[in-house]
């Protein structure tokens, strides 16, 4: 399957850098949240990212943790 340059971009952020949450991968990237978010759906339901667990701690809602399915 061939994923768009931003998938990419994606998922070379993931692997530098590890876990991240959604938000954190919209900054790293300067993607857009909604471009991020969908990106981030279409590569957790092909198996190419996991999401591990939730990080406490912060105002709202806690995160989510994204990492590379290696």
């Amino acid at each position: 399957m061939e994923y768009s340059q931003n998938a990419r971009l994606v998922l070379q952020c993931l692997r530098r850098h590890g876990e991240l949450s959604r938000a954190e991968i919209s900054r790293m990237t300067g993607l857009s949240a909604q471009t991020a978010s969908v990106l981030m759906n279409k590569l957790l339901k092909d198996e190419l990212v996991l999401e591990t667990h939730k990080r406490y701690g912060f105002i709202g809602k806690p995160t989510t943790q994204i990492q590379p399915n290696s």
